[in-house]
């Protein structure tokens, strides 16, 4: 029986939130795809059919696999395109008339796109699935893997959908390449290109110059050089096998301890490099280029804003090295993007800039200093620069970086995304990413696709990484909902951060339990804005340390990080604000715990258990968190308004008392989660307080 086109309409709402997760849309009546209907409609074989050989491919393969898993017991696959239920392949391996049927069905004409959707064939009812190249073959296979899990019934449903990439690089992988990335996961999430380890211990400068081959201070770093060399090329093996691109991180500038005594001051001073010199540059300028080819790489990511190179490494941050006249951020900057240029013409590979400093006045916060740094430089494809997609750091309260939002001197950008969010544990509890990536920027719309329209070719998500500690969850599970979330934005910016939750947590629960768990990811970002954050507070200090870092890391940190806070909230609607924050975050937290409980009752997957495990970890910290703040708040209040405010005793006392039974019960409910938050320095501003309060008259 056919659908009425009104109840047609209804289903495809329902259905909507489902599949604008996973990247489909449902057509309506009269578009061109044939849809045959329910009466009469031959059982279609339980066959996904792929053409000769495609199998065999690695990436190919696992996608294949990761299908039939997906579509459950009784599905094979066929070794040549016969009349199956699913028919895989790139456009050009495909019958031509399964195009000329449904013209829909053609892929879209950029690299890794596809379509998918049905038609009959040779009379019976086939679900295509088209990439326009290897890629997109693969990107579509996994695509059509994540709905069969979502609905068992999708390859009866109307759809159809065209999609080709929003942005052409979707890199993932931490900043510094200090833990590598599934190759799998990556094509899973889909990424077409992973970070691999530093290439800046990797270059022979013998190669540069003969004579450091005779030196026996640079002959003592060859065992490590040889090492860093093995793990770069290692990492790059594994990712080229499932035909991903490859890029290595660095900082500069950097030197070996050796090659800087050989050259003296011809490279540095003090103790120091100094980058205007010619020496220095032509070094660099080598280095650069010889990662680039030794390792096979597609580009190089610099970061020169801060510089983390340990013995047998040395530098500093770029504006440092600069031991000339000048401006040392612009002409350092300068300088180096005109070398970064001519290595891009010379090589043809990619060079990734990464804008990133400190502060709020820098390269990478600063739309005046970007322009300060760019004007008169041309931009070159292969040159681009990268910006978090936050103002500054990592922080909610930033807005999202003007310098992305626009690009006035034509140089393409990357937005850099944080995964394992630093301010925000690090994914031992869920901290959402994706709504932040589609809302909150200045001016109207959705700034991710803003971004791309304003320049941006690339977005890069570090999965794991970022920040200085803990705590390190023993889970990767909400890792894993920012990657799988960042990836389909990557290629659909403006897909619904509410269906990608859903669709996530439908993968790993049944309807009712995702739902929740799905919610409790949806809830995340405000949950922890309420507790980390104090808003009266986060409005005046502007886009810089927005909650004064009182929490950071894993540290709950004392007194000195929360005067400041204090004192710009002294007035009486700010003060009540601030402390009813802390209070709803809490009492929130106790109900997602609640809910959570009720869900998954019954349930002892690994998955479950690992959700249980988190909202017990936040709800202990919560908490803690809440009786810390609210109590020294108390305190502090107290103090200032005495003997007024003698009321305000004995509620700073309650509270404080309370604070080390509570890191007690945090640290015992972590152990399943992860590693607990520690005390770094409230603890001895809470004995501070509580003695002055019992010097004190009641």
């Amino acid at each position: 029986m056919s659908r009425q086109p009104s109840q047609f309409i209804g289903f495809c709402a329902i259905l909507g939130l489902v599949f604008s997760g996973l990247g489909f849309s449902l057509i309506g009546p009269g578009l061109p795809v044939p849809v045959p209907k329910a009466a009469g409609r031959p059982t279609p074989e339980r066959t996904v059919s792929v053409p000769p050989g495609l199998a065999d491919d690695p990436a190919l393969g696992m996608a294949l696999r990761t299908l039939l898993a997906s579509l459950g017991a009784g599905w094979k696959l066929a070794g040549s395109p016969g009349a199956g239920g699913i028919l895989v392949g790139e456009i050009r391996q495909l019958p031509a008339e399964l195009f000329e049927a449904a013209p829909d069905l053609r892929p879209p004409d950029e690299p890794e796109a596809y379509a998918i959707g049905r038609t009959f064939w040779r009379g019976r009812p086939v679900l295509v699935v088209a990439g326009r190249d290897r890629a997109g073959v693969i990107y579509a296979t996994l695509r059509l893997a994540d709905l069969a899990r979502v609905d068992p019934e999708f390859d009866r449903r109307p759809a159809v959908r065209r999609v080709s990439p929003a942005f052409g690089l979707r890199l993932v992988g931490p900043p510094l390449g200090e833990q590598s990335v599934d190759p799998e996961r990556a094509l899973r999430w889909g990424f077409n290109a992973v970070v691999v380890p530093p290439w800046t211990g990797a270059v022979d400068y013998a190669a540069f110059d003969p004579r450091l081959a005779g030196s026996d201070a640079y002959r003592t770093e060859a065992a490590w050089r040889a090492e860093q060399a093995r793990r770069l090329k290692e990492a790059v093996r594994a990712a080229r096998a499932f035909g991903l691109k490859v890029f290595s991180p660095g900082d500069l500038p950097s030197l070996p301890e050796s090659v800087v005594k050989f050259y003296g001051p011809e490279v540095g001073e003090n103790g120091r490099l100094c980058f205007d010199r010619p020496k220095t540059q032509e070094l660099l300028r080598f280095a650069l280029t010889y990662a680039l080819k030794e390792f096979d790489l597609d580009g190089i990511i610099v970061r020169t804003g801060e510089n983390y190179s340990g013995p047998p490494l040395v530098g500093q941050p770029l504006y440092v090295a600069w031991c000339g006249p000048g401006q040392p951020v612009v002409d350092s900057l300068r300088t180096l993007l005109k070398l970064e240029a001519g290595i891009v013409q010379a090589t043809g590979k990619v060079v990734i800039q990464r804008a990133w400093d400190l502060g709020a006045d820098g390269f990478h916060a600063s739309p005046a200093v970007v322009r300060a740094v760019t004007a008169g430089l041309a931009p070159e494809p292969g040159l681009i620069l990268s910006f978090k997609h936050t103002a500054t750091d990592f922080w909610q309260y930033t807005g999202w970086n003007p310098n992305l939002l626009e690009a006035p001197d034509g140089f393409p950008r990357l937005v850099e995304v944080e995964g394992a969010r630093e301010y925000e544990g690090k994914g031992v509890f869920p901290s959402y990413v994706a709504p932040l990536l589609v809302t909150g920027g200045a001016g109207p719309g959705n700034p991710l696709g803003r971004a791309r329209q304003a320049g941006a070719v690339g977005l890069w998500l570090w999965n794991v990484g970022g920040g200085w500690g803990g705590p390190v969850p023993r889970s990767d599970l909400w890792l894993d909902l920012n990657a799988y979330a960042v990836g389909r934005l990557a290629w659909e910016p403006d897909s619904s951060p509410v269906g990608l939750a859903q669709a996530w947590a439908a993968r790993l629960f049944p309807p009712a339990a995702a739902a929740e768990v799905g919610g409790f990811a949806l809830a995340s970002p405000e949950l922890l804005r309420l507790m980390l954050y104090t808003r009266a507070y986060a409005d005046r200090a502007g886009p810089w340390t927005p909650n004064n870092l009182w929490v950071r890391d894993d540290e709950i940190r004392g007194g000195y990080n929360l005067v400041p806070i204090y004192q710009a909230v002294r007035d009486r609607e700010a003060f009540a604000e601030a402390v009813a924050e802390k209070e709803e975050a809490r009492l929130r937290m106790r109900e997602w715990v609640r809910r959570l409980e009720g869900a998954l009752a019954g349930d002892d997957s690994p998955q479950a258990r690992a959700v249980l495990a988190s909202a017990y970890y936040q709800q202990s910290l919560f908490e803690l968190l809440a009786d810390y703040f609210t109590g020294i708040f108390y305190f502090y209040r107290w103090a200032e308004t005495r003997p007024a405010g003698a009321g305000y005793r004995d509620l700073a006392r309650r509270r404080l008392e309370a604070v080390a039974s509570r890191l007690e019960a945090h640290r015992a409910a972590a152990a399943a989660a992860g590693t607990p938050f520690r005390d770094a320095g409230m603890l001895a501003a809470v004995r501070d307080a509580l003695a002055t309060l019992s010097d004190s008259a009641p």
